[in-house]
C-alpha cells in the first residue's frame, strides 16, 4: 500500500496525542455521588450504583 510520508506522520501523530500508546494507566478512585439511571436496550431501568465496579460497554 503507497501513503505518503506526511500521511503516515500525522496518522501516528493523532494516535500519540490520544494517549492511547501511553502505558502508565492511573486508577481512578472518584466514586459517583449522584445516583441515577438510565434505560437498556430492552427498555429496562438501570441505576448506576447497581453497576459499581462492572465492566460495561
Amino acid at each position: 500500500m503507497l501513503v505518503s510520508t506526511d500521511a503516515k506522520v500525522w496518522l501516528m501523530r493523532q494516535i500519540i496525542s490520544t494517549g492511547l500508546l501511553n502505558l502508565k494507566i492511573e486508577k481512578r478512585t472518584e466514586e459517583v455521588t449522584e445516583n441515577f439511571s438510565v434505560r437498556n436496550d430492552k427498555g429496562e431501568r438501570i441505576n448506576i450504583s447497581e453497576l459499581n465496579g462492572k465492566v460495561i460497554h
